[in-house]
Formats: structure tokens, C-alpha cells, sequence
């Protein structure tokens, strides 16, 4: 049978696992979430507005905007696949996955 003073030094130590893994958590997502804005391109000049990229993004990140363009309206759920690229007939939208960019930043 195990101690009760042990089981309480254990439970304390998972609390303090717990809270340095939410804390590492929430930092990535707020390191992930800043580098967020320049992730999806669209080139206006070129989209037709014919909507393929929003329809056949998996995670559904992408939505139309009131000017008929898409836009990346759920940032924390794009997994950086490419589809929306892959699938433009126009080559209109382009994807910059965070790894490629962190990769070119680097000397």
C-alpha cells in the first residue's frame, strides 16, 4: 500500500507538469498566431472570385469576404496544407507555411 504523503508529493509535482505544459502550450500558440498575417496571399489581380480554394480547404479556414475574395478568416485552424494553392486554376492564392518561412529567415 502506498503512503498518503506520497501520493500528495506525486499529485504535486503533476500540478506543476500540468501548469509548465499550459504555459508552454499557450505560448506556442500565441509565437503561432503572430506569424500568422502573411501566411495565405491572394492576388487580386488574378483571383476570379470562383471560390475552389475556400470549398476545398479541409480544415474550412478560408471564407469569402463582402468584396467576393477569399481571406484566411480562421487562422488557428490552418494546418498549412497547400490545397487552397494546389487548386486555384488562376495561381492566385499562394501558401507560406510557417516552416518555409522560419527556414528562409535564417542565415
Amino acid at each position: 500500500m502506498v503512503a498518503s504523503g506520497h501520493n500528495d508529493d506525486r499529485l504535486a509535482q503533476e500540478a506543476v507538469v500540468d501548469a509548465a505544459s499550459a504555459d508552454k502550450t499557450s505560448y506556442l500558440q500565441s509565437m503561432r498566431e503572430e506569424r500568422l498575417a502573411d501566411r495565405i496571399n491572394v492576388y487580386r489581380r488574378w483571383c476570379k472570385s470562383c471560390n475552389i480554394c475556400v470549398e476545398f480547404c479541409p480544415p474550412h479556414c478560408l471564407d469569402t469576404g463582402s468584396d467576393g475574395f477569399p481571406f484566411l478568416a480562421r487562422p488557428g485552424k490552418c494546418i498549412d496544407c497547400g490545397w487552397c494553392e494546389i487548386r486555384c486554376p488562376d495561381f492566385a492564392i499562394t501558401n507560406s507555411p510557417l516552416k518555409k518561412r522560419v527556414r528562409s529567415k535564417q542565415p
